[in-house]
């Protein structure tokens, strides 16, 4: 069974409403994404 981490789950949630929204033409295309972070907050 793999290990759960709820901040991954989130970023994923995060990403696909990031490429909607380039799909919709609200954001450009092509961002980088990589630097996109879920963190606890402090």
């Amino acid at each position: 069974m793999a290990e759960m981490n709820l901040f991954s789950d989130i970023r994923a949630l995060v990403i696909d409403a990031l490429n909607q929204m380039a799909a919709a033409g609200e954001l450009p295309s092509g961002l980088d994404m990589t630097a996109v972070a879920v963190e606890p907050p402090r």
